[in-house]
């Protein structure tokens, strides 16, 4: 379940609702996600942004959680190829780890060099693997609007020309905020210039 502050416009709230009412029809981990959520000017072709609180966790607690969470055959087909023990093996292209600065081969980092014990998932994510209390208190994540753009808060009957799905990207927030992320976003920005489209 979500537990969404007020935007102070009423129409974005109900918006707002109908996008938690959409993941939790999909996920039924007994857990709440606290958000914040309100409007600011992003500036350029921003819609929205979520900054999701994160936690740092052992590797090998993280895979211990994940088996003992798998309740279908997909799932245990996932988690029987998480690598065993309390570290793992990444791939990192164009680093200045590599063979050489802003190297083109992959690179295989298995010493350790990378931070290979330790994963960072969002709170929702904990809260939903039961590495932290699922009622926990606090802003597990903070989601903002584009006060820019026009938004229509009601796709039942369409959405109206020159206006953006307010519930659509409310979707698309939310999702972050439950741990639709990548550690490729942080990748590109820290790789050299010039190397962000080969990073993967």
């Amino acid at each position: 379940s979500f537990n969404i502050t007020s935007t102070v416009n009423a129409e974005a709230d109900a918006g707002f609702a109908q996008a938690a009412a959409f993941w939790s029809g999909i996920f039924d981990d007994d857990v709440t996600v606290n958000v914040t959520a309100g409007f600011s000017n992003l500036g350029g072709s921003i819609l929205g942004q979520a900054g999701s609180q994160r936690n740092l966790i052992d590797y090998d607690d993280f895979r211990n959680a994940m088996v003992a969470d798998a309740s279908s055959a997909d799932d245990a087909s996932m988690v029987a190829n998480l690598p065993s023990g309390s570290s793992f093996d990444v791939f990192i292209n164009r680093t200045s780890e590599a063979t050489g600065t802003n190297g083109a081969n992959p690179y295989l980092d298995n010493d350790g060099g990378a931070n290979n014990t330790s994963v960072r998932i969002t709170r929702a994510n904990a809260k939903a693997l039961g590495l932290i209390n699922g009622n926990r208190g606090g802003e597990d994540t903070a989601i903002t609007f584009n006060s820019a753009f026009t938004f229509d808060f009601d796709p039942s009957d369409g959405i109206d020309s020159g206006k953006i799905d307010f519930v659509g990207v409310a979707i698309h927030e939310l999702g972050h905020a439950m741990g639709f992320i990548s550690g490729v976003d942080v990748l590109d920005f820290n790789s050299p210039p010039d190397s962000g489209p080969f990073n993967d």
